[in-house]
């Protein structure tokens, strides 16, 4: 049965980023990669939660991904999408933050 998670997880991950332009299809994707892609996202998810850091599963997920692109070589990486999802993901947070920020003042004049 875990194994079969464990294949299915790397399955919907890699279908994911290969989908999204991530990486081209030239990547060679056997169950070993992809075994080596889901233990690197575990252990991150782990050592985070160990330490009571937040982790986000789907950065998790992705850059072990990046990391098999980068060992296959780096033409197997559309470096164009990486870095629009590098900087989405550093700007996300602070406009979410500002938008709660006056969606609490909104109420606060209301209440």
């Amino acid at each position: 049965m875990g194994w079969s998670m464990v294949a299915n997880d790397s399955a919907n991950c890699v279908g994911a980023d290969i989908g999204s332009g991530v990486m081209k299809i030239r990547v060679r994707l056997t169950p070993l990669v992809t075994i080596a892609a889901e233990i690197g996202s575990f252990l991150n998810i782990h050592l985070y939660t160990h330490f009571g850091i937040p982790v986000s599963t789907s950065h998790s997920t992705v850059v072990p991904i990046w990391g098999i692109g980068i060992y296959q070589g780096i033409k197997a990486i559309n470096l164009k999408v990486e870095k629009e999802i590098i900087l989405t993901w550093a700007t996300i947070p602070l406009i979410a933050g500002i938008i709660s920020y006056v969606m609490i003042k909104i109420f606060c004049i209301f209440l």
